[in-house]
């Protein structure tokens, strides 16, 4: 399915007000995943009618991944792994949190390859029975 095609798909969901609570997509961090992503999170915290704007400052937010409601987890430390610690302090706490703009909450977790059996299972949970 071409990029666009999944976009489509995904701002229908959205737009009908029944967006599924976890997506996972597939792809380079730097390439069409990445687009794909910051697509679907402008189009949840637009501020236009014609979402996504890419110009209104919640689309900007979304850009400079400088919106409070979006939560980032990227590999730390040496050993470039996403912890246990990270998923429950820094996604579940953080998404369980009132919004504090739009009213969507968000989660994006980079380089899923890097969880260790401990965060995968905790991100598991998560998805399984979320907040």
């Amino acid at each position: 399915m071409h990029i666009d095609d999944t976009f489509r798909m995904m701002k229908r969901a959205i737009d009908a007000g029944r967006p599924a609570h976890g997506y996972l997509i597939v792809g380079s961090v730097r390439g069409a995943a990445m687009d794909l992503t910051m697509r679907i999170l402008q189009t949840l915290f637009c501020q236009t009618g014609d979402k996504p704007c890419g110009s209104c400052d919640g689309c900007r937010r979304v850009t400079q991944r400088i919106e409070p409601d979006i939560h980032w987890i990227f590999p730390e430390k040496k050993s470039r792994v996403i912890s246990a610690d990270q998923i429950r302090n820094k996604l579940i706490y953080e998404v369980t949190q009132t919004a504090f703009s739009s009213g969507w909450k968000a989660g994006v977790l980079v380089g899923a390859d890097r969880l260790n059996d401990a965060s995968a299972n905790a991100f598991l949970k998560t998805l399984e029975e979320p907040p």
